[in-house]
């Protein structure tokens, strides 16, 4: 897949999640039920996950055989900490405890504000930085 293409893939996941989060915080709100909670953990483990996968297979390998200083240990390092932010969620959601409901939500809010930190991350400094050496390989 051409390098552009494939950014222009990830921006349009990037507002697809995006819009995601915010669906679900609004679901958070007014029904917080175990119902809602799986469905977030699926997101998180299905959606941003295959999106992760993509980034570090996909486009690392793209990058990184035409752009040897391409940092993708960067890439690959910010979803390292948002899935230890998961793991962290899933241990506070096993612990089924009433009173731990505000941390859940605090967790969920976190890990949706870190996700998108890393997209605008992407979006304004990592993809411009690609295109700008794109030039240089054509």
């Amino acid at each position: 897949m051409d390098i552009r293409n494939l950014i222009e893939e990830l921006i349009e996941e990037h507002q697809n999640h995006i819009q995601k989060m915010k669906d679900f915080e609004k679901r958070l709100e007014s029904d917080f039920s175990e119902e809602v909670l799986e469905d977030i953990l699926k997101f998180l483990e299905t959606d941003i996950q295959e999106h992760a996968r993509k980034e570090e297979e996909n486009l690392n390998e793209e990058v990184e055989g035409k752009f040897p200083d391409f940092d993708s240990q960067a890439i690959k390092f910010a979803h390292d900490v948002i899935d230890e932010a998961i793991e962290d969620l899933k241990w506070e959601i096993s612990l089924n405890d009433k009173k731990n409901h505000d941390k859940v939500i605090k967790q969920i809010k976190k890990i949706f504000s870190m996700i998108k930190d890393h997209f605008l991350e992407e979006e304004n400094f990592l993809f411009p930085n690609v295109y700008k050496e794109k030039k240089e390989w054509i």
